[in-house]
């Protein structure tokens, strides 16, 4: 969907916006330069529109069938629901699935067993499918997701308790975690295993599913997502494994006994795919309208970076500028998401924070003062300075964040 800042801004607001401009001795033609921003896209949204299928030979034939097969693995990553493979509707649609293709190539690959094998990649149309799901009364989950850190642990015969490099796909372990997230366009993160996380998080203190000592490993990273595995083989070759799924509301955890490995992970990732569907998932059936205030908007360079943020925002389809005062702005957005959700996905974005998460003093800057005072440049994580897991002293300390553009909702 193509996203723009309005051309329909008022008077005041346009003779405010070039006074801003000649403030920093910025050229006049700059609302020109803030359209131009309007169409990019979110820089991790490429892979969840793309698809390699097998295919037998080049012709039309096949390359119908890799379509319409490639079309519902799509599907399933943008709606987050396995319903997209039998709905009647998406089913008819897959008949014709190259029209929903912006581009396609055949590769060679090499397949699990060595033999040599030939793929179509296709590039399916971001706007088409977004459309195709809204016809379909589908959700559709926002391409800007938060990746999960992952830490494993193995329990082996041969090399005891051990803590294992998932991002490796040499493993077999590895091979079956990522393969089954990129099935649900779930981004991983990895922990480094270098020595500071290694003093930070051993083995056995990870195998026995050590919530702080997890937590303070992982707060170098600052992901507020994290998946924690222990897995062993029992005598009878199943997959014995325990899980815990780390957010900012709960720890969950969860066992599973599998004959596979990739069952287990499927299993696994299961409850962090829920969970973003839960806060993130957009409903596509209608659009808000809301006001917001945005403080501290500095030089020309925080203008530019603003809008590319929010037109680059799946839920948002249109930004305006209302009115520009000092270094503030007054913005109109049209919305698929709710003011709640849209909140959810701009905490995904460290450049723009919320200032009524901010500590009391910044909070209260940020809210309250209309001539455009700025928030508390601390730096720190909104709520950094609170426990946002459950537990009697459990905390994740979170990263720094250099921006000081803050936000407020307005009636």
């Amino acid at each position: 969907m193509l996203k723009f800042v309005s051309s329909k801004v008022t008077e005041q607001a346009t003779e405010e916006v070039t006074l801003f401009c000649k403030r920093f001795t910025v050229i006049s033609v700059f609302i020109l330069l803030a359209f131009s921003f309007s169409s990019a896209r979110a820089a991790n949204s490429a892979d969840l529109f793309k698809a390699e299928v097998a295919v037998d030979d080049q012709s039309t034939k096949q390359r119908q069938l890799a379509a319409a097969s490639g079309l519902m693995d799509v599907l399933l990553r943008l709606s987050g629901s396995e319903e997209v493979r039998s709905n009647e509707l998406l089913q008819k649609k897959s008949r014709s699935a190259l029209n929903y293709v912006e581009q396609f190539r055949y590769e060679n690959s090499v397949d699990t067993d060595g033999n040599k094998q030939l793929q179509l990649a296709l590039d399916f149309s971001p706007s088409s499918l977004k459309s195709l799901l809204a016809e379909a009364q589908f959700s559709f989950w926002p391409v800007k997701r938060p990746a999960v850190l992952v830490w494993l642990v193995e329990d082996s015969a041969e090399h005891g308790r051990q803590i294992v490099p998932a991002d490796d796909l040499e493993l077999e372990l590895a091979q079956a975690l990522q393969a089954a997230a990129s099935y649900r366009g779930l981004p991983l993160a990895f922990p480094l295993l270098d020595f500071q996380d290694q003093t930070a998080l051993n083995a056995e203190q990870l195998w026995r599913l050590d919530e702080q000592a997890v937590l303070d490993a992982s707060a170098r990273y600052g992901n507020q997502l994290i998946l924690v595995g222990k897995l062993s083989l029992t005598s009878d070759a199943q997959v014995l494994s325990s899980w815990q799924f780390y957010s900012p509301e709960n720890i969950d955890s969860y066992d599973f006994r599998n004959a596979s490995l990739r069952q287990t992970m499927d299993k696994a990732i299961a409850p962090a795919v829920q969970y973003q569907l839960n806060h993130y998932a957009l409903s596509l059936d209608s659009e808000s309208s809301l006001r917001m205030q945005v403080s501290a908007v500095n030089t020309y360079s925080d203008y530019r970076a603003l809008l590319s943020l929010l037109n680059k925002l799946d839920a948002v389809t249109s930004v305006q500028v209302v009115t520009l005062q000092a270094d503030t702005l007054q913005l109109s957005l049209q919305s698929e998401a709710d003011k709640q959700q849209l909140a959810a996905l701009l905490a995904l974005e460290p450049s723009l924070k919320d200032a009524s998460l901010l500590d009391d003093s910044a909070g209260e800057a940020g809210a309250s003062d209309s001539s455009g005072a700025s928030a508390s440049d601390s730096g720190a994580w909104p709520g950094a300075d609170a426990p946002i897991y459950p537990g009697p002293g459990l905390q994740l300390p979170a990263a720094n964040n250099p921006s000081s553009l803050s936000y407020i909702w307005q009636p």
